[in-house]
């Protein structure tokens, strides 16, 4: 059902920005077969700005859609860049707080990669998603289960420390469960929160990284009052994953009255989405030019991935690649694009692939040349930036 006013401010000021009429719901569950996948469930992303908070978010989203449960797999520790993020991340916290004998919550904790390396360095440990794998041992015990008003009322004990990574963009509401964060943490409790930045996304026209799943979405001014608004005021900021995302440690505090937004950030964003729209336009007249090479694969089988093969059909990707053994054999959502392991490339001849996320472009440029020597890997945009005549910038 359409959201007539900001689930933030419920103000019904609201200004559409951007939209897909048609996506999958899911970009981080595959389907089983091709077949599965083209009739994978969709729906429409239509990107709203409240024009009091400034709060971007869809108004189409339908939360009954969107189940997280058994088969949910975001995780990236395959990755060596994304193993270095994670630990990075980790001793940003300890720059605010020590881990050791400290009580630490995730909240969305998905399979438990990342609490797994809190529990060693000290801390007792307690993952909570819908997803979760029963896990109890090693200072790491992870709760098949939603965070939210009833599990807090189940806790015996506050957190000293709570975790939220790549959650808040999920929910449509979110400064209810940030002020859920607030109870569920012991006075002078410390939040980590990263999810990405839409300053980011725009900056860079990334049409490909508005997927369904995300209702919501966060500049760099919105977060800030959000996190003031429910009781947390900035110990630590990192704009981390060469400025994807927020990387956030805020200490509870009294909160204060939400803010609006100034009226020139407003019009920023909507110009900056404007501009997002208009290279997803240019991206998709390619359709038409007859000099794209013939076995593309795509690198990445999660939101960028399935994203690029349901925006850009018609430039016949053959597979999308991923070091995941969980979604290797699978079908990407949408198109029913088949996932790859890197070796399933190893006899392509003529193999190009492009890699959706520049922070893994030396990383899998690397491993490819082990794997398939005689395989083009080139960063995403060189396919999206042509020339005149339609040919890729610098292929």
């Amino acid at each position: 059902m359409s959201q007539c006013k900001c689930p933030v401010c419920d103000s019904g000021q609201l200004e559409d920005v951007f939209a897909f009429p048609s996506i999958p719901v899911f970009v981080n569950v595959l389907a089983d077969t091709p077949e599965e996948a083209m009739s994978f469930p969709r729906g429409k992303q239509s990107l709203t700005q409240c024009t009091r908070c400034g709060f971007v978010f869809n108004r189409d989203f339908e939360s009954e859609k969107v189940q997280y449960a058994d088969g949910y797999h975001a995780e990236r520790a395959h990755s060596g860049y994304y193993s270095r993020h994670m630990q990075e991340v980790i001793d940003l916290i300890e720059e605010v707080t020590p881990l050791k004998r400290k009580r630490v919550l995730e909240a969305a904790c998905g399979t438990g990669e990342f609490l797994s390396l809190i529990a060693q360095r000290g801390a007792t440990c307690i993952g909570v998603d819908p997803s979760a794998p029963g896990i109890q041992g090693g200072g790491l015990e992870l709760h098949q289960a939603l965070f939210d008003q009833a599990y807090l009322a189940s806790m015996t004990d506050p957190a000293d420390v709570l975790i939220n990574r790549h959650m808040i963009e999920h929910i449509l509401h979110p400064l209810e469960m940030l002020r859920l964060f607030h109870k569920a943490l012991a006075p002078d409790g410390i939040l980590y929160l990263e999810t990405p930045r839409l300053d980011w996304i725009l900056e860079n026209r990334a049409f490909f990284d508005l997927p369904y799943e995300h209702c919501a979405y966060y500049t760099d001014d919105l977060l800030a009052r959000l996190l003031r608004t429910a009781g947390f005021s900035t110990a630590a900021v990192k704009f981390s994953y060469s400025g994807q995302y927020f990387s956030i440690c805020a200490r509870k505090c009294d909160c204060i009255a939400m803010e609006d937004a100034a009226p020139e950030q407003l019009a920023h964003i909507k110009s900056r989405f404007s501009e997002t729209y208009q290279a997803y336009r240019n991206a998709n007249k390619r359709s038409a030019v007859s000099s794209v090479p013939e076995n593309i694969y795509l690198w990445g089988a999660s939101a960028k991935g399935v994203m690029c093969s349901n925006l850009l059909e018609h430039l016949q990707i053959k597979g999308i690649i991923d070091k995941n053994p969980h979604k290797q054999g699978r079908s990407i959502p949408g198109t029913g694009c088949p996932v790859l392991a890197p070796e399933d490339i190893s006899t392509v001849s003529t193999a190009v692939i492009f890699v959706e996320n520049p922070v893994y472009l030396q990383e899998i440029t690397e491993g490819a040349r082990q794997i398939a020597p005689q395989a083009r890997v080139f960063p995403l945009e060189l396919l999206l930036e042509h020339g005149r005549d339609g040919t890729p910038a610098h292929m």
